[in-house]
């Protein structure tokens, strides 16, 4: 502009236009001291106009920007909660599957001390007894019962494996969860500010 915009620190410099106060970007101000004397009033206003214009244009160009931002994050946040809550569906059925795993691994122990305690039953019953008198049956039945009892066992095994995969499966689950929700709030708060 040439010597026309003034360079304060001041917020606003109020410049009388048609009787009205119009407040100027401090880098768009025009200092009517500073205009050159061939400037008329009516070139002045003209110039004070555009600056007025560059200047509305440029808050319309930032509130669009701010405007896009904000549909952004709430884009964001809108994203966050519903991932946080799918998050907490997969939780809670995690939980429900780890209690009938539970509930299954302590069936499983019921069966298998009964297993024991019958076979110890046996093994008692048969050690009192002559080595002659076992019938091919007896015998039998005790290599039926060390199966079974191998077979619980390792399903028991396999079982407990699955239980602590599932457990820590649900603690990952959780961990994600809660980081989630921490970022929810986070981007919730920043959009409050």
């Amino acid at each position: 502009m040439h010597g026309l915009c003034e360079s304060n620190n001041s917020k606003s410099l109020r410049t009388c236009r048609r009787g009205r106060d119009v407040h100027l970007h401090p880098d768009l101000r025009v200092n009517r001291k500073l205009a050159p004397q061939s400037v008329s009033d009516r070139q002045f206003h003209v110039l004070t106009i555009h600056l007025c214009r560059a200047e509305s244009q440029a808050f319309q160009r930032e509130l669009a920007g701010l405007s896009e931002r904000y549909s952004q994050k709430c884009l964001e946040l809108n994203r966050a909660e519903q991932n946080s809550a799918e998050r907490e569906r997969e939780i809670s059925r995690k939980e429900r599957d780890m209690e009938q795993l539970r509930k299954e691994n302590q069936d499983l122990k019921a069966r298998l001390k009964e297993e024991i305690s019958r076979m110890r039953s046996t093994i008692t019953d048969q050690s009192s007894e002559d080595n002659k008198d076992r019938t091919p049956c007896e015998l039998e039945e005790k290599r039926l019962a060390c199966e079974r009892y191998t077979e619980i066992r390792e399903e028991l095994s396999g079982i407990k494996g699955r239980s602590e995969r599932e457990i820590q499966s649900l603690k990952e689950h959780l961990r994600l969860a809660m980081a989630a929700l921490q970022e929810g709030q986070k981007l919730g708060n920043s959009l409050d500010h």
